[in-house]
């Protein structure tokens, strides 16, 4: 032991399974082998063995998948099994636990489809930011599809009896078979070229290996690459093409597809029927709004008996014009006042009020006032300024008070 703990089982058990969680490889793995030790009990489940020549794996499929299976397992076939790998704990033993199973040949074809798939996703191809919206009134529509089948016809009728007014344009090409690709390609060319609104590309369904041409990947990029708007129409309701992730919009069927591209002209003019019912009534309503309101402005005094009214504003002014007057008046006696007032004010401080009371100013010959007596000298002529007239003066004697 040297200072090591050991472990039970169940902790060996679990380590071991969160080992295999965290390996990305084994939780989407493929594995071709043949099958062997088939059994299949009453709960729907599938227990097998996969094996080659230098080893054996066991496989559980829950009956979840192995209602989707397509073919039927059997002991000596080979087959390609997809799905994770983890511990069984109660048998210590390590197990696939299958999600998708496919004969040996169509297991290949899946594992290129998902090789493809996987590399234009990471290109963005099938990214949904990329999609557009289908055109709401499409003048024309384009249908890339076989001159002859019953998909092609299906769709005529239906878009025809929604909406006669759309123009139809067919743009024919093989739907499988070798030529399909290049085909599918151009027909799809052509119609961005002459103009139509949206694109139909599709087929009356049929098994995997027919829809091969819908995997393509030059159809692939030409449907992601169109001008307008293409909604694949494979007619396969449970498998998706690569076409159905490259368009803009994946139908179930052709049926579907036809529907979705145009509508329905008897329904749209039921809905205007009810939006104009709905319409008429809601301008009733604001007209009777504005009728009442009308009615209401016509009862005001001034609609009903405008003489009145403007009586009603003569006297304002009138009585307005006496009080402005009277305003004035006491404005301008107030200002009367006040001006007789700094009129006495300025009146009292004036030098010659000061000569009215008796008194004078005398000046010496230079003109300036004399305010001591020492400041002339006997024998001088002044002036002497009285409230009335002035007088020349010579000084003969002077007291220095």
């Amino acid at each position: 032991m040297m200072g090591r703990r050991a472990v039970s089982v169940s902790e060996l058990t679990a380590y071991l399974k969160k080992v295999l969680a965290a390996d990305p490889f084994l939780q989407q793995v493929w594995v071709r082998g043949e099958v062997s030790n088939l059994r299949q009990p009453t709960s729907g489940h599938i227990y097998f063995t996969l094996k080659d020549e230098q080893a054996a794996l066991r496989c559980v499929m829950f009956w979840r998948q192995s209602s989707r299976l397509r073919f039927p397992l059997a002991n000596g076939l080979q087959v390609v099994a997809g799905g994770y790998v983890d511990v069984y704990a109660r048998d210590g033993q390590y197990q696939l636990y299958i999600q998708q199973v496919y004969p040996a040949g169509a297991g290949e074809i899946f594992l290129n489809w998902q090789e493809l798939k996987d590399r234009l996703e990471k290109e963005g191809l099938f990214a949904t930011g990329r999609k557009r919206p289908l055109p709401a009134w499409p003048r024309k529509v384009g249908l890339a599809t076989s001159p002859t089948g019953a998909a092609v016809r299906d769709m005529i009728t239906i878009m025809q009896r929604r909406c006669p007014q759309v123009e139809i344009i067919l743009s024919p090409c093989a739907v499988q078979g070798l030529e399909a690709p290049e085909q599918i390609c151009a027909a799809i060319d052509r119609l961005c070229r002459w103009g139509v609104d949206v694109i139909i590309v599709g087929r009356g369904g049929g098994s995997w290996e027919e829809l091969a041409a819908f995997n393509d990947e030059a159809v692939v990029r030409t449907v992601a690459g169109a001008g307008v708007p293409v909604v694949s129409a494979v007619g396969h309701e449970t498998d998706y093409t690569l076409t159905d992730l490259a368009a803009d919009v994946r139908a179930p069927t052709p049926s579907a597809a036809a529907e979705m591209v145009v509508p329905n002209v008897s329904e749209v003019l039921v809905v205007l029927r009810n939006l104009g019912v709905r319409l008429q009534a809601a301008m009733d309503r604001n007209l009777e709004q504005k009728r009442l309101r009308l009615q209401q402005l016509a009862a005001y005094p001034v609609l009903t008996r405008p003489q009145r009214y403007v009586d009603g504003l003569r006297e304002d002014v009138d009585r307005a014009g006496q009080q402005l007057g009277a305003a004035m008046r006491l404005f301008l006696e107030r200002k009367r006042q006040a001006w007789t007032q700094m009129a006495g004010q300025l009146e009292s401080l004036n030098p010659l009020a000061v000569l009215r009371r008796g008194y004078a100013v005398c000046k010496n010959d230079r003109g300036e006032v004399i305010t001591a007596a020492g400041s002339i000298q006997e024998g001088e002529e002044v002036e002497v300024l009285l409230h009335r007239g002035r007088l020349g003066c010579l000084v003969r004697s002077r007291y220095q008070q």
